[in-house]
C-alpha cells in the first residue's frame, strides 16, 4: 500500500527536474523521507528491503539523488534503476580523500576509518602513508554495495 502511495506522490507531486536541485548529491534518510513523503522509519524499511535504491557501505546507507530520481521517474520500480555514474564524470580517475568525502557524504575521519577497515575495498589501497584511490574501483564498490544487486541481503 505505502509503495502505491509513494508512487503516486513521486509521479504526480514532483512537477519538474528543478525540484531535485535543492537536494544534495548524497541524501540523508530525512531528505529521502521528505522526497517520498513517508516517515524515516518507512525509509529505513524500504532501504533494507531494496525498495529504494541505495548502497550499504560499512555501517551506513548511501542514497544518491541521481539514483533516487531515476527510481522516481520509473514509478518506484527499483529493478529498473541503473547505478548512478553521471555525477562521477566530474572526477578524475585518481580520487582524493576530499573526493571520497563528497561522494560518500561522510567526514574525512569516517572515510579514513572505512579505508583502514577495508570497507571501501576495492576503492583504496595504502601505499606507504598515502592512499591510492581510483574512480573505476569506486564504481565497482557501488555495484557491489547496491541493494539492487541480486545478491543483496537486507538487514
Amino acid at each position: 500500500m505505502w509503495l502505491l502511495v509513494a508512487h503516486v506522490l513521486l509521479v504526480y507531486v514532483m512537477p519538474d527536474r528543478s525540484y531535485w536541485t535543492r537536494f544534495p548529491q548524497v541524501l540523508s534518510v530525512a531528505e529521502v523521507a521528505e522526497i517520498t513523503r513517508v516517515s524515516d522509519v518507512t525509509v529505513w524499511r524500504m532501504l533494507n528491503s531494496g525498495k529504494i535504491p541505495a548502497h550499504r557501505i560499512a555501517d551506513a546507507w548511501i542514497v544518491y539523488r541521481e539514483e533516487l530520481q531515476a527510481w522516481a521517474d520509473n514509478g518506484g520500480e527499483s529493478t529498473k534503476v541503473n547505478l548512478p555514474t553521471k555525477f562521477l564524470e566530474a572526477y578524475s580517475e585518481e580520487l582524493t580523500i576530499a573526493d571520497l568525502t563528497t561522494l560518500l557524504g561522510k567526514t574525512q575521519q569516517t572515510v579514513y576509518r572505512w579505508l583502514a577497515a577495508g570497507s571501501l575495498a576495492p576503492t583504496g589501497w595504502r601505499i606507504g602513508r598515502k592512499w591510492l584511490l581510483h574512480k573505476s574501483n569506486f564504481t565497482i564498490l557501488l555495484e557491489n554495495s547496491s541493494n539492487q544487486h541480486r545478491e543483496f541481503i537486507g538487514d
